[in-house]
């Protein structure tokens, strides 16, 4: 589910009460972007059933180690720190 534009994405949970997704982009998120990140989740709700889900897509130049990681990062590109 990585595609060129995300940067990294980020996992939270609030015991199995609650997940949080953030992925975090190169540019303003579009409908894709929402869709592919539903699609994400559900596939983390076929194995753990939460009763709610939290799903963000950023858009952020901030360097990596600037953004929340929540509770771990899934994905993280490499990236030049300028």
């Amino acid at each position: 589910m990585i595609y060129p534009e995300i940067r990294a994405i980020a996992m939270g949970f609030e015991g199995i009460r609650k997940l949080i997704l953030i992925f975090y982009l190169e540019r303003e998120p579009n409908e894709d972007d929402y869709e592919n990140v539903s699609d994400v989740a559900v596939e983390v709700l076929a194995d753990i059933e939460f009763s709610e889900v939290e799903e963000k897509c950023v858009f952020s130049t901030d360097i990596l180690l600037n953004l929340n990681s929540l509770d771990c990062w899934v994905y993280m590109r490499k990236e030049k720190v300028v």
